[in-house]
């Protein structure tokens, strides 16, 4: 009896030690979500994707809004101007972006293409530029879908006024003197529409809401945007990935500039 007390408590503290040895689960970040596991065949995608689709394709999307918000200082001068990027990975741009073209699109054979995150990645910045390298991507990511068109909707630039900076995509920006500064949310975003057969650009064109203030001439950098109030800067970049204001307000601006310009552009 005495013998198999023993073992029995020999054998407890075996397991009790491996269960202490076993390593730790990992731990996620807000802004760098923990690696998930794969399916073989789709690699690390750039987008969400879709079930494999086939049939007639009237109109391929092609979304690489991205996962990217600005958080931007500017002055007018030398110094005060700053500009760090976070990743907003639950915000859904390319989501949003692939329904409102097909809903810009009724009664069409719609298609959203799939692409690998790493046909972006050798660009600056992680977007295709000029119009050789959106060419390019173009045809790489439509390869073997057979649409008749492609709608590509990216990330704009606007210059702001009186400075060498630059706005670009989606975010909040404080510019403005010393004294008076303001803040505005943007979502700046270009459209181009290609011939599926011969990939020639038809159309092209930047996203704008009917909404522009009168004096919208004058105001820091032209585009979708809306001013909020002075103390809405967050007080660090990560702060932003957080707002839900922020991102109700970007989405929104997304939307409407969208829905404003795709019908037009699509006839």
């Amino acid at each position: 009896m005495i013998r198999f007390v023993a073992v029995a408590f020999a054998l407890a503290c075996l397991a009790t030690s491996a269960g202490a040895q076993s390593p730790e689960m990992p731990t996620t970040s807000t802004f760098e979500p923990a690696p998930k596991r794969l399916r073989p065949r789709t690699e690390a995608v750039g987008n969400q994707a879709e079930p494999t689709a086939s049939g007639r394709c009237e109109l391929g999307i092609i979304p690489i809004a991205g996962n990217q918000f600005a958080v931007q200082k500017v002055g007018f001068g030398t110094f005060g101007s700053e500009t760090t990027r976070i990743r907003v990975d639950g915000w859904g741009f390319d989501d949003l972006v692939a329904a409102r073209v097909r809903a810009a699109a009724p009664g069409h054979a719609v298609r959203r293409i799939v692409y690998a995150r790493k046909e972006l990645a050798r660009y600056q910045q992680g977007f295709p530029d000029t119009d050789d390298e959106i060419n390019d991507f173009v045809r790489d990511a439509a390869a073997g879908t057979d649409c008749e068109r492609y709608v590509v909707v990216q990330p704009h630039a606007s210059r702001i006024m009186k400075t060498s900076a630059f706005v670009h995509g989606m975010g909040i920006v404080n510019v403005g003197a010393p004294i008076t500064r303001h803040n505005f949310l943007f979502a700046l975003t270009y459209i181009r529409i290609y011939d599926g057969r011969s990939f020639e650009l038809i159309k092209q064109g930047a996203t704008s809401t009917d909404d522009q203030p009168p004096m919208s001439q004058f105001m820091p950098f032209q585009g979708p945007k809306m001013e909020l109030d002075e103390a809405s800067f967050p007080a660090t970049p990560s702060e932003a990935a957080a707002n839900p204001v922020f991102r109700k307000g970007v989405r929104a601006l997304l939307k409407a500039s969208l829905d404003n310009t795709l019908p037009a552009m699509l006839r």
